[in-house]
Formats: structure tokens, sequence, C-alpha cells
């Protein structure tokens, strides 16, 4: 309601959301509204997260940033990595994003306006009644304000397009504790689930595109049954051995296979950040936090490990997740952050 409160009192043509506890990098704002000017036909934009924890800032310049000790955060440093590095550039190089995070994105005022804005039980826009209905609610608006965009888009016959711009950083304040992590994990996958169900006739509905014949089922399959299917293959591999319907060596030897596969993908995203970054501006390569072999080694180290830990720490979060929107239990649960450490 207080973001549609400043979307209507703007004179602006865009609008850029930032997180209270996020800061953008000095040229973050510049590169992600470059393809905003450069397009019409975009409708957001947004750019990479780095996490904020244990970095000093100046003027939100990075001065220090020294590899976290805290393995909650740096399993959420590769989970990053992966998330925005990996998924969120190839699903917009095939113009099929559905969420651009709301710690940092870009969008025309115009659009939000036609749209109804950003989704809350207080909105009662003319756009919402005719499509979606009033009075509906989500704890992931960013994600949902993008679908309802793809709809408008679709609907009119607009060419759109949403995009995701790896240069830009925006420090963001990360759980530091698994209680704090667990509950943020669980109100992504719920507002997934409540964004998948709000928009639920526009999947493998032709008329909007590749938005409903492959973003919409990929994120259903995916994203939303993963930790559901996840859990079945975990209990189908137990109760198998223990019947002796699957070999303990054939699991030893799927468990190594996991294990190296990891290893060869997780150094292969860190050989290609670290040549790609040499390329950009020096703050990424703070915000990677990628310095010497040491670093990239240790990083490798924690992300296997974290392939056979937290991995299931997630999957678990997401399955409550999943349990709370079943039991149409939609909270937002808040965190307690630290702060940026600034100097003067």
């Amino acid at each position: 309601d207080s973001v549609n409160a400043g979307i209507n009192i703007s004179d602006t043509i865009f609008i850029c959301t930032v997180d209270a506890d996020s800061i953008l990098d000095p040229n973050a704002l510049q590169s992600v509204l470059e393809p905003m000017l450069s397009s019409p036909s975009t409708f957001v934009s947004g750019g990479q997260l780095a996490a904020a924890n244990d970095v000093t800032l100046v003027n939100s310049n990075v001065v220090t940033s020294k590899m976290p000790t805290n393995l909650w955060v740096l399993w959420q440093i590769v989970e990053y990595i992966k998330s925005f590095m990996i998924s969120k550039i190839g699903l917009s190089r095939i113009n099929s994003l559905l969420v651009m995070s709301g710690a940092f994105s870009v969008y025309r005022k115009n659009d939000l306006e036609a749209v109804g804005g950003f989704l809350s039980k207080l909105n009662r826009s003319d756009y919402l009644a005719s499509t979606i209905g009033v009075g509906k609610h989500t704890v992931c608006e960013d994600m949902e304000i993008v679908v309802r965009l793809w709809r408008y888009y679709r609907d009119n016959g607009i060419k759109g397009n949403a995009v995701f711009v790896p240069t830009p950083v925006c420090w963001t304040e990360v759980p530091e504790n698994g209680r704090n992590l667990f509950r943020q994990r669980t109100r992504w996958h719920l507002g997934l689930a409540e964004t998948l169900y709000i928009h639920r006739d526009m999947i493998f509905e032709p008329k909007y595109g590749v938005t409903a014949l492959f973003a919409l089922p990929y994120s259903f399959i995916f994203e939303f049954l993963s930790p559901v299917i996840k859990l079945f293959a975990i209990i189908f591999i137990i109760a198998a051995s223990l019947t002796g319907f699957i070999d303990g060596k054939v699991v030893f030897l799927f468990t190594t296979g996991v294990l190296l596969l990891t290893a060869i993908f997780t150094s292969t995203i860190t050989v290609f950040i670290e040549a790609w970054s040499q390329h950009h501006g020096t703050h990424l390569r703070d915000a990677l936090r990628y310095r010497n072999f040491k670093d990239w080694f240790f990083m490798l180290i924690v992300a296997i490990a974290g392939d056979f830990s937290y991995s299931f720490f997630k999957m678990a979060a997401q399955l409550n997740g999943t349990l709370n929107f079943l039991r149409k239990k939609s909270e937002w649960n808040k965190f307690q952050r630290k702060g940026f450490n600034t100097c003067n």
C-alpha cells in the first residue's frame, strides 16, 4: 500500500522499488534503466543482488569486502550466484522471467497504473476487479506484479519484455541464522504458490504465449513442486535400499556422481563469473568476493557441502511454505536486521 501511494504521488516516467535494507551501487540505477530507455517494450528490469553482510560501504562504494565466516551467509552467496547469474540470465534471454526482485526493480509508471499497482487486500483498482478480482493478497508482490504485467501486455496484444541486467549491484542484508532464513524461504515459496494460484487461468492458455506455455509451467513443476518431488525421491531411495530393491553400491555411486557433477558445475560457474567480472566494474568483483584461488576453492567446498546439507534445509522451508499455502496461512515473518557497516 505504501508503494502504491508512492506511485500515485510520483510525477516521473519510471518507478524504482528498493528494499529498506538495501543500498544501490552508484552505477546501478543508470545501468538498469538502459533496457527501459532503449526499448519501449521493456516493462520491467532488475539487477543483481549481493549479500551486504560483513562489507563496509562508503557512499555506497565497497571499501571492505572480506569473505564471510557465517555459513548461512556463505550458502546464500552461492545460492544468489546460481539464481541471478545463471537462472535469471537464461530466463531473461528467452523472455520468460516471472519475478524481479523487489529489492531492486524498475517499472514504467503508466504500466503500474494500468494494471492497478501492487497487489494488496485494500487495492480496489478497476483492472484487478476485471481480471483476478479484488481483495486478494500475496506475501511476494514483486512476483505477482510481473505476472500481472505479462497478462496485461498479452491481453492487449502489446509486445513485452522483462529484462535482467547482471551488471548492476544492489547490496542487501541476508539472514544470518537458520531460524530467520527458514522463515524467509518459507515466505518466498508461499508467495510463489499464491501467485501461481491467482493467475492459474493463464497456464497453458495459448494467447499468453511463452508466459503460459513455458514460464508458468516451469515455475509450477520445477520450482513449486520441486521440494515435493525431492521428498518423494528421498523416501523412495531409502525404502528401496532397505528392501533390497536398490543395491547399496548403486546408491553410493549415485551419490558420488552427484558430488562430482556438483563440483564440475560449481567450478564452471566460478570460472565463468570470475572471467566475466574482470571485464566489468571493480564493484562486481567485490560483490562476488572472489579474490584468489583460496577464495574460489573455499566457496567451491561450501557449495558442495551445501548440496548435502543446506539443500535439505531449503527443501524443508519450501515444504513448510507449501503447507502454509494449503492451510491459507499467509504471514510475512519479518526478521531483525543488523544494518550496514558504513564509514564517513
